[in-house]
């Protein structure tokens, strides 16, 4: 056992008195990497445009070039009747020309019933919300169904049935929403 100790004493001291005697060195930092060699551009060589072969020695005539049409810059008027013309009868009224529908809202009477019912539920849900108890951004999502409610009104007096029906369904899941929470 003295054995031992007397070998841990002097591993100790060994170790102390390398680490007393040890200096830091300076890293050496590593040198740059030598500059690529970079070969010179090839010389350009244009190609030749092959010689004109001997031919008829006439000049061909340019080909005419297109004019443009430009429109005129003041609309043109048509020449005024004489006012001692005589008079003609109105053309007779041509019927409307029929307006462009989706298939949703075909039957006019149909949808616009449709939409006033999804108002109508929007509407609903809405006046079950109690506005003074949701939170900043439930107010901004209480007013914007409400903007939606307004807005399909109005597309739906103008008869703008596809968009009237966009907005009433955004107004009703908007609201259904705010009401369950």
């Amino acid at each position: 056992m003295p054995a031992v100790r007397f070998g841990l004493v002097v591993t100790a001291v060994a170790l102390a008195s390398a680490c007393a005697a040890s200096r830091a060195r300076p890293v050496e930092a590593p040198l740059p990497p030598p500059p690529l060699a970079v070969p010179d551009a090839p010389p350009r060589e244009l190609p030749q445009p092959p010689e004109p072969e001997p031919g008829p020695t006439e000049p061909e005539a340019p080909a005419p070039r297109p004019r443009r049409v430009r429109p005129p810059s003041r609309p043109v008027k048509p020449p005024e009747a004489a006012p001692d013309a005589a008079k003609t009868e109105p053309a007779a009224p041509t019927a409307e020309t029929p307006a462009l529908r989706s298939p949703q809202d075909a039957d006019t009477g149909e949808a616009a019933k449709r939409i006033s019912e999804v108002l109508a539920s929007a509407r609903k849900y809405l006046a079950a919300v109690r506005s003074e108890r949701l939170s900043a951004e439930g107010r901004t999502q209480y007013a914007t169904a409400a903007r939606f409610v307004n807005q399909a009104e109005g597309a739906l007096r103008a008869r703008n049935f596809l968009f009237a029906r966009y907005l009433a369904d955004k107004a009703e899941t908007l609201a259904r929403t705010l009401a369950e929470r």
